[in-house]
């Protein structure tokens, strides 16, 4: 992780971050590095230590989130075989394959700095400042690094826990720690920042229902491991006064937790919702909006490498009037289009891919036609009919800087990227109240309203046109509720309403936890051998083509060899990363040069002393 580097970096906490557009927060007044002895002794001086938190750090984890979140999962495709995209999707990542070092030393980036606020800043202002106010910003730190470790965890899955980096300046060596450690310490952090962050803040900063949707989070992924008889004594030991005396006692315990984490940020975070478009949450002028409880918060206008969101994934330049746009080989993946098709709504399926002939009037505007048409080029519809015969990203294409008002500069869109968001607190909510059954059949606890609420908002043009033909007979309604909800269809949920956001591999993994032949089956698409009916195939990199003038959607094999995952039990002693673990599925090699700067890094991880 480099330690030594980072520490270097933490000592810049200064560095300017003003830009006209942003948000008050993250304008930080000084320009020269802070002398932690002077400085501090005012609620301004940590607010501005926190605000740093918010963006630069995560810089090289979100270049990447969507190769290791997405792609791995099979939600992309591109019509290059030596992309690394490929790489991902086929499993033949290495430990020198690009993106995992940068994700990585970007997690532990986060990692470092809020540990110096926790560890350095925090103490001085508590000499000078008032004691709840100081909370509130050891609880955003303490927010940032426990998100950071959920990451870290569910990509590589035992890592090391390094709470005070100044440890580690000269024995940098340094042994992974269980991956239920590193669970249990995120959930330690988040519980800390749900007792102390404020229930309002300024927009854009994480607040208490920000925390209770990130430890639903963590809580329902601890659940999932126990689930499994995954977790030791030592972590059934821990919640032993809560009646607690096995793995499934403790799963039961965490989907409860969870349940309570996340029912109340849907019933009292006022602040909070769910937009009544799917689109529009992705707009640039909807940064911070209500359905985002947790953002990089990227600095519009600014071209400097760190502070600008440099994601632009149009696939042609005429929609960006010129800017950047390097989408034009990404697309979503066969099975992502038929699920947009058939199964997302049509909101959603706008807001998240590409489909040839869809209209959109806030994307465009500054072609002839003033809107975008999929399909056309050359000035849109005045121009030449080029059809789309696969599915372009749509979401994070916020257009150009007539339709964005000037935020979209050269590469920056302006986009402020969502990490937690409520439709995902939602689905979390389901699937803590679906706990340790397979579906839910009953709406005592509004799990299956829930989960037709985040349905509804993907359909709402279907249903606006139910509504229009109420009258006629003939009429075949577009939409209907759910009345039941089955592990596999929320599967389906998350994954159609967070692709593209990270989360859909994780989402894997965590069911694999306790589940691991079905996810197995499931990725080398094996399911459709026992139900050739089910949804859920896989044809990891096959191409496609779809029709647009009869709305088919073809499959044909590339025939391209890509690694099979397996999944096997451990054996007594052994560990994900040893050189014996046939597992493919809970973790991602360490990089190259962290296992060559850590000579400890690749050995059997070690139990973290907790202070309890």
């Amino acid at each position: 992780m480099k330690v030594k580097n980072i520490v270097n970096l933490i000592w810049t906490v200064g560095l300017m971050m003003t830009a006209t557009g942003c948000e008050d927060f993250l304008t930080v007044s000084s320009e020269s590095q802070k002398q932690v002895e002077q400085s501090f002794r005012t609620h301004s001086d940590l607010r501005e230590a926190t605000a740093f938190l918010y963006l630069k750090p995560w810089q090289g984890f979100h270049s990447y989130m969507r190769l290791l979140g997405d792609t791995k999962g099979n939600n992309i495709y591109t019509t290059t075989y030596s992309s690394t995209d490929y790489k991902y999707a086929s499993f033949g990542i290495t430990n020198v394959t690009e993106g995992l070092e940068d994700t990585w030393n970007s997690l532990y980036n986060v990692i470092t700095n809020a540990d110096y606020v926790i560890n350095k800043y925090v103490p001085v202002a508590r000499n000078y400042v008032d004691e709840a106010l100081v909370n509130a910003c050891e609880g955003e730190a303490r927010f940032m690094r426990a998100t950071a470790y959920w990451y870290l965890g569910m990509h590589w899955h035992d890592v090391p826990i390094i709470d005070n980096p100044m440890n580690h300046l000269q024995a940098t060596n340094v042994a992974p720690n269980r991956f239920e450690d590193v669970l249990q310490y995120a959930i330690n952090d988040l519980e800390f920042a749900v007792a102390h962050l404020p229930e309002q803040d300024e927009k854009g900063r994480v607040t208490k229902y920000a925390a209770e949707g990130m430890l639903a989070r963590v809580y329902v992924t601890a659940a999932a491991f126990a689930r499994g008889e995954n977790c030791s004594q030592d972590m059934i030991g821990r919640y032993a006064d809560k009646g607690v005396g096995s793995n499934t006692e403790l799963a039961g315990l965490f989907y409860r937790k969870a349940k309570e984490m996340a029912g109340d940020v849907i019933e009292n975070g006022i602040q909070y919702g769910l937009m009544e478009d799917y689109e529009e949450i992705f707009r640039v002028q909807n940064n911070n909006c209500k359905e985002v409880l947790f953002a990089i918060q990227f600095v519009p206008l600014v071209d400097t490498y760190g502070f600008g969101n440099n994601a632009s994934l149009a696939y042609d330049r005429e929609l960006t009037n010129g800017l950047d746009a390097n989408g034009q080989w990404t697309f979503a993946s066969y099975d992502i289009g038929r699920l947009m098709l058939d199964q997302a709504g049509r909101s959603r399926r706008r807001g998240n891919i590409f489909v040839d002939n869809e209209t959109y009037d806030y994307i465009g505007t500054h072609t002839t036609s003033h809107t975008w048409t999929v399909g056309y080029v050359g000035g849109q519809k005045d121009g030449n009919r080029s059809k789309q015969t696969k599915f372009p990203i749509k979401k994070y294409v916020v257009g150009s800087p007539e339709d964005t008002g000037g935020i979209a500069v050269k590469q920056n869109t302006g986009f402020r990227t969502p990490l937690l968001r409520m439709g995902e607190v939602y689905l979390l909510y389901v699937e803590a109240c679906m706990g340790m059954n397979d579906v839910i059949v009953n709406d005592e606890e509004k799990a299956i309203s829930r989960f037709n609420e985040v349905r509804r908002r993907a359909y709402a043009m279907e249903i606006a046109e139910d509504a229009a033909h109420t009258d006629d007979p003939q009429y075949t309604r577009k939409y209907v509720d759910k009345p039941a909800v089955s592990r596999d269809e929320l599967l389906k949920e998350y994954r159609m309403e967070l692709f593209m956001e990270g989360i859909w591999w994780p989402t894997v993994v965590r069911r694999s936890f306790y589940q691991s032949d079905w996810v197995v089956k499931y990725a080398n698409n094996e399911l459709m051998d026992e139900d050739s009916e089910t949804d859920m195939t896989n044809y990891r990199w096959w191409a496609y083509d779809y029709n647009s003038d009869n709305g088919s959607l073809s499959l044909r094999s590339t025939n391209q060899p890509f690694h099979r995952i397996e999944h096997m039990k451990l054996a007594s002693g052994d560990y994900i990363h040893s050189a014996t673990a046939k597992d493919n599925i809970w973790a991602s090699p360490y990089p190259e040069n962290e296992m060559v700067q850590d000579k400890y890094l690749s050995e059997t991880p070690v139990a973290y002393k907790f202070n309890d």
